[in-house]
């Protein structure tokens, strides 16, 4: 997996043990020293030397032996962390304190190999390891005694030959370098030297003339002492004695025990002021570098390749020997090695049928017929998966699943067969046409590895043989009946797609149970080389903190991973989900979503991602099957009663369909008690995702991942924030992550509290963590070499996503050979390394050199979209394409497998990165672009059968780029539909606006004049509804009246050009311009002439509202009321649910009427029979209007009691029905009532908690009331100087609104500040009365004569 280093004896190498799933390190003796038997002797001894030591600093020895007669190891135990040396040269010395700290450790490892015999000879910095334990950032472990010796062992054999010096120079005793015999004050010599070089950062010999000269001066005994060589530190005489006296060239002069030395050293650094470090004193510079994670076995040969670790049979050996082989049969029996032999990688399965004992009661010919059935199914399955059954069936199998197969991962595969057939084969097991006396059981191993395939000579069955097979047979020979168990080395490979356990501590796999209901996490591999995180530990600690917080406090929280492009921030989720699998007795549900860019993506797809994973819904299902597996969802994951279904949880199925697209299932009743409205709607849609997510909570806390979060919409974002306000006082961990320069987070203003979100910038590793990704990457190399590396990290900029790219080109160029789990630098080609300068020249060049039948694939699939299938590409291709192409290409690290949807029984792939596909599609020529593109679009047309579904804007999509706009056209409008049926309202604004443009550019041919003004009037008024409740009113005013000017001649379509007219009349009034939107409503009545349906009587509605703003609505009123009672004569039963939410709004607008020119006896009935059609209609925005009308009756009327309680009545609505807009209004209101009762105080409260409302939904409009009524409650309790603020400001807002009546009460409250405030200033005094006299302006114009009577009266008060 990694080198990690060598010595004078042999290299040192990272491995993983995947039987006990653990790092190992495995010490290689060099090749070319294997034929020296003293060495040979030497490097044998020492593990039985370190076996026979037991202490905490020493590192354990796990194995030890030959593999060949070539090939000798120690496997041992790997310590994570750096060196001593590695630490000096990082940070120069260390401080006293930690020296004490580190020395005592070492100490007392080397003290426990002397009481057992054994010098260490060669103590050194690089020989002693620091790694993190029990909290101890610098644990010692003392490694490398492949130069140990035994001494006083009666008949031990002498390991060091005279003449032969072993060690390391620079730490040398006098005695080792003239070869003499040596004893345990060989190694306090050299620990006298760590220690003066622990201390100052040097050594304390002259090393400047040479190794003779370093010998020389050695045996001479001259020495620098410690104080000498930095004097700046001020080191003591004590210090200088202890370690001089470790350094006496004679022996019998040094201290006699390492723990004499030791003790003496840490006495002198605490009389020194130090001290031994205690673990709480120890400085903070002490913490390590992060470990490397890494996986994957290696197994060493002796040439260098790979090759089996100790105990399993070798697959390349010899093929002059008769070798054991797995055959069809289950027999085994020695082949001889003539035949043909290749070897691969696989995945291996294998099937063991426990079969009922045969005795004479079976009746032959029946279990042969029985065992023939379960043969067929066992074919049947295979097929269906792609594997590869080798040899007859009888009572076991075995089967391949390779690359050469299907396309599909093929651990993935194996597992899925393995599950299929043990469902297959138990439905056998009750099979009444099966005798009794036929007992079938199963049990499965799998493995995964390289396996030796043999086909005998002429022809006969091939016969498999390998580690894999053996393992897979043992694994499957030890489960009980039932049971499938895989290795750790498949299940890597599958990470986060299956629920597995425990199959006990002595076997090397776990128990497969089921495929998970959530979204596939994938791999992260280059050529098989598994890529782990690297130089993140700061951030994922982080991601456990809050994670742990969430699961301890039970409460929602929200985690923004934010940072550049490429940086990791999905891996970095990744190894959050990967460790959170590893855990026992912990268990999370884990979703995953994530957004497109614009135009790309449907309504709430993040939501409808994770909801289609769990409930396995793919888009080959048709609406009833979508409701039988939502139906299934919910009584796996959200019913208290699996077996039998409550009214809610029905319900909550039903919502959860209609966010999916296949309604309610036609069930009259639901529909007849739907909430009307669209806010309403919406709250109803929201709510069930919420409450699906509560109950998947409160069972098992939860874990959400939303991918790609800069590119969420603004209907997702609100989901989300309403889904994470319903899960209060349930586990759940929202992260979201984002693309952003710098350290920018995403805009979090949908939560309606962000003050508690965690955010975590992922910026570009620093230098030496790149440098350490890189050779991780590189692991499969032998030796790395460092200048490939810096120009890799030079390249890169900390970027992983760079890193990764550059290692797949330099594999594409041939520079690195990959061969079976090694790799190779070609000598050939390694010199003439160029790097591209640029991430797009590096993909520019993995596409030039791919060959012509990738590279038009590759083209191929970007101009087929953001997904694409294997059938599609074959479709694009015109039969060019082979499904080895998409496995090459996956190999190659182009495409990866996205499991997200499931389309013409197949899955869908997606490019590993979105810059690939951005390079490819600019590569492919605009006449090549437009043909691919209609071709995915028939595909995608006959693959869906033509029926409404989500791929409906991408079929769209593809016709109008391919120029038939004709048949883009219903595509676009059905994806708009199916938007605005789901409230998505940015979504719908967009494919609405996709589809006017396509109408607006077909040619004449393709429609006829008077069908395209009909077409452009429809859309025209569906986009401008959806513009103004988007608050896009300008937009919806020009939409409305383009499609206006050019349907001017049209003589028929009045219904449609008086819905246009009444939408940009709404859009007018919104901005308060009233007249303009009268003028709208009147023109769309005239169209409709003396017609009494339903648009008539909104277009009437609207205008009279504007009418009452402007003051002259006696005409409209009369009116309006007559319609009214010709309505109220009809039949009420036979009235829809939108005529009921008419009849309310028109009777409310009525009663603003009567309201606005003090007819209260006739507004109170008014506004109770709009009340009562609301309820009748279950409106609950119309109610609010209402209750909200007839509550400033009272107010109005002095009944404060009674506006009160109505007012409280309507804030439970919009609290109930989350009506954010209308809670602010009704707020505002509730703040004047309280006012007026003399609780100035109350009222800043409540008008307060209005103006943050209207702020966050921008309401100019309802900011402008909210300061006015600040300003009137400040003017009461004296503060005058918030007063003037509050008028200032609501003179701003309301001249912005041009609205006459929010104008001249905003001055009138200007005016009563500026009194309050004059105190005899006759400035001030005049410009009150300036301020007056314009208030009475702006009413008289807009002929509001109440108004100005008022003010009139009011500035006569104020001259008094």
């Amino acid at each position: 997996m990694k080198r990690l280093g060598a010595g004078g004896m042999g290299e040192v190498l990272l491995a993983s043990d995947l039987a006990l799933d653990r790092f190992v390190a495995i010490k290689i003796l060099r090749p070319e020293l294997s034929t020296l038997l003293e060495t040979d002797a030497r490097f044998r001894r020492e593990a039985r030397l370190l076996a026979r030591l037991s202490h905490p600093n020493v590192v354990v020895v796990h194995a030890f032996g030959s593999a060949s007669a070539e090939l000798h190891y120690i496997v041992m135990e790997y310590v994570r962390g750096e060196s001593l040396d590695e630490r000096l040269r990082r940070v120069g010395r260390l401080e006293p304190s930690l020296v004490g700290h580190v020395m005592a450790q070492v100490g007392s490892a080397v003290a426990e190999a002397h009481r057992s015999g054994i010098v260490h000879r060669d103590l050194k910095p690089g020989n002693v390891l620091l790694t993190t334990l029990a909290g101890d950032a610098c644990f010692v472990k003392v490694v490398d005694f492949g130069v140990a010796k035994a001494f006083g062992l009666e008949g031990g054999p002498e390991l060091a030959v005279d003449g032969q010096v072993s060690g390391t120079p620079a730490y040398m005793a006098p005695e080792q370098i003239e070869a003499n015999d040596i004893d345990g004050r060989a190694d306090i010599y050299a620990l006298g030297i760590m220690a003066c070089e622990l201390l100052t950062g040097a050594r304390p010999f002259d090393e400047s003339g040479g190794l003779a000269r370093l010998f020389a001066v050695r045996l001479e005994g001259t020495l620098t002492l410690p104080s000498r060589l930095r004097p700046d530190l001020g080191l003591s005489a004590g210090i200088d004695a202890v370690i001089g006296r470790a350094l006496r060239t004679n022996s019998a002069e040094r201290y006699q025990t390492v723990e004499h030395f030791t003790h003496e050293l840490l006495r002198e650094l605490r009389a020194f002021g130090a001290g031994a470090a205690t673990l709480a004193e120890r400085p903070a510079s002490a913490s390590l570098p992060a470990p490397i994670e890494l996986s994957e076995t290696i197994v060493v040969g002796a040439d260098g390749t790979l090759g089996p670790l100790p105990g399993v049979t070798s697959l390349l050996e010899g093929a002059s020997r008769p070798f054991p082989t797995a055959v069809g049969s289950g027999a085994w029996a020695p082949r001889e090695a003539k035949d043909a032999r290749s070897v691969r990688s696989a995945t291996v399965l294998y099937v063991d049928l426990s079969l009922g004992a045969l005795d004479a009661s079976v009746d032959l010919e029946e279990h042969l017929d029985c065992l023939a059935v379960v043969g067929a199914r066992l074919e049947q399955v295979l097929a269906r998966h792609g594997g590869e059954p080798i040899g007859p069936f009888t009572d076991r199998a075995l089967c391949l699943f390779g690359p050469e197969g299907a396309a599909e991962n093929d651990a993935e595969r194996a597992l899925d067969a393995a599950l299929s057939l043990r469902a297959a084969l138990g439905a056998l097991s009750s099979d009444p046409t099966f005798p009794p006396s036929f007992r079938l059981g199963v049990r499965l191993g799998i493995d995964a590895g390289r396996v030796v395939s043999t086909q005998p000579r002429g022809s006969g069955v091939p016969f498999v043989s390998g580690a894999p097979v053996f393992e897979a047979r043992g694994l499957a020979r030890a489960a009980s009946s039932g049971e499938i168990v895989a290795t750790h080395a498949v299940l890597r490979r599958v990470r986060g797609l299956y629920e597995t356990t425990s199959a006990g501590a002595e076997v090397p796999g776990r128990r497969v149970a089921s495929k998970k209901s959530t979204a596939y996490l994938g791999t992260n591999e280059i050529h098989g080389v598994r890529i782990s995180l690297v130089g993140r530990d700061e951030e994922l600690s982080v991601l456990r903190a809050v994670l742990a917080r969430a699961r301890m406090e039970r409460q929602p929280e929200v985690l923004v991973v934010t940072g550049p492009a490429g940086v990791g921030k999905s891996r970095l989720c990744m190894a959050l989900v990967e460790e959170l699998e590893e855990r026992e007795g912990e268990t999370y549900y884990f979703e995953m979503g994530r957004s497109t860019p614009s135009g790309q993506g449907v309504p709430y797809e993040p939501f409808l991602q994770a909801i289609r994973h769990r409930a396995r819904v793919v888009d080959d299902d048709g609406p009833e099957q979508v409701r039988a597996k939502l139906d299934h969802y919910i009584r796996r994951y959200c019913a208290v009663d699996p077996t039998t279904l409550g009214e809610a949880e029905i319900e909550l199925g039903r919502r959860l369909g209609e966010l999916l697209g296949v309604g309610g299932g036609g069930d009259a009743a639901a529909e007849r008690d739907a909430v009307a409205g669209d806010e309403a709607q919406k709250k109803v849609l929201f709510d069930a995702v919420a409450e699906a997510y509560r109950r998947l909570a409160t069972r098992t806390p939860l874990l959400f991942l939303l991918e790609d979060f800069e590119w969420a919409t603004a209907t997702t974002k609100a989901l989300l924030g309403h889904v994470i306000e319903r899960l209060a006082g349930a586990p759940a961990l929202f992260v979201l992550v984002s693309r952003a320069e710098g350290a920018a987070a995403p805009e979090l203003s949908f939560l309606r509290d962000a003050s508690g979100v965690v955010t975590i910038p992922v910026e570009p590793l620093e230098h030496e963590a790149c440098e350490a990704l890189i050779r991780h990457v590189l692991r499969a190399l032998i030796d790395v070499p460092a200048g490939l590396v810096r120009q890799i990290a030079a390249l890169a900029g900390g970027v992983p996503l760079i890193v990764e790219e550059t290692v797949h080109q330099l594999v594409d160029e041939g520079v690195l050979v990959v061969g079976e789990g090694t790799w190779r630098l070609s000598s050939s080609r390694a010199a003439s390394v160029r790097l591209p300068e640029t991430l797009e020249q590096l993909l520019l060049g993995r596409l030039d050199r791919l060959e012509p039948r990738l590279s038009e694939a590759v083209e191929a699939a970007a101009v087929a979209g953001r997904r694409f299938w294997p059938s599609l590409l074959g479709e694009l291709l015109e039969g060019r394409f082979e499904p080895r192409s998409l496995a090459d290409l996956v190999r190659r690290g182009i495409f990866a497998p996205r499991r997200d949807a499931m389309l013409a029984g197949e899955l869908d792939y997606a490019f590993t990165q979105a810059a690939l596909q951005e390079v490819a599609q600019r590569r492919v020529p605009k006449a090549r672009r437009r043909a691919l593109h209609r071709a995915a679009a028939l595909w995608l047309e006959r693959a869906t059968g033509g029926s409404p579904g989500p791929h409906d804007d991408l079929i769209g999509h593809h016709f109008r780029e391919a120029g038939e706009l004709a048949l883009a056209l219903p595509y676009k409008r059905r994806a708009a539909e199916r938007a605005m049926r789901t409230h998505a309202i940015e979504e719908a604004v967009r494919m609405l606006e996709a589809s006017r443009e396509i109408l607006l550019e077909m040619p004449s041919s393709a429609m006829d004049a008077p069908a395209r003004l009909g077409e452009l009037l429809s859309l025209a008024g569906s986009l401008a509804h959806e513009l103004v409740l988007a608050g896009s009113l300008a937009r919806a005013i020009e939409v409305a009246d383009d499609a206006l000017a050019r349907a001017a001649d049209l003589g028929d379509r009045a219904d449609e050009k008086a819905r246009v007219a009444i939408e940009k009349g709404w859009a007018l009034q919104h901005l308060s311009r009233y007249a303009d939107a009268r003028e709208s409503f009147v023109l769309a009545g005239q169209w409709l002439g003396e017609d009494e349906s339903l648009l008539a009587l909104r277009a009437l509605t609207g205008a009279m509202g504007a009418s009452v703003h402007l003051g002259d609505h006696r005409a409209s009123a009369d009116h309006l009321r007559r319609v009214l009672e010709s309505h109220e004569k009809g039949d009420a039963a036979a009235r829809t649910q939108e005529w009921e939410r008419a009849l309310s709004s028109a009777y409310r607008v009525l009663g603003n009427g009567y309201l606005h020119t003090g007819r209260y006896d006739e507004g109170e009935p008014t506004y109770q029979r709009a009340i009562e059609r609301a309820i009748a209609a279950n409106a609950p925005v119309e109610a609010v209007d209402a209750y909200n009308g007839l509550a400033a009756l009272h107010y109005f009327r002095g009944r404060l009691d009674l506006a009160e309680s109505t007012w409280r009545e309507a804030l439970e609505q919009t609290e109930r029905w989350d009506l954010v807009q209308h809670r602010s209004i009704i707020l505002s209101n509730v703040g004047e009532l309280e006012l007026a009762r003399g609780d100035a105080r109350a009222a800043i409260r409540t008008l307060s908690r209005a103006e943050v409302l209207h702020e966050r939904l921008g309401s100019l409009r309802g900011l402008a009331e909210a300061h006015r009524a600040l300003a009137e409650c400040h003017l009461v309790t004296g503060e005058l100087d918030a007063a003037k603020g509050h008028a200032e400001r609501c003179i701003e807002l309301a001249d912005r609104v041009s609205s006459p009546y929010m104008r001249g009460t905003a001055r009138r409250t200007m005016a009563r500040v500026l009194h309050a405030s004059a105190k005899g200033d006759d400035a001030l005094r005049a410009e009150a009365t300036r301020f007056l006299d314009e208030s009475i302006s702006i009413f008289e114009s807009a002929n509001m004569n109440k108004l100005a009577e008022e003010t009139r009266a009011l500035a006569a008060s104020l001259s008094v």
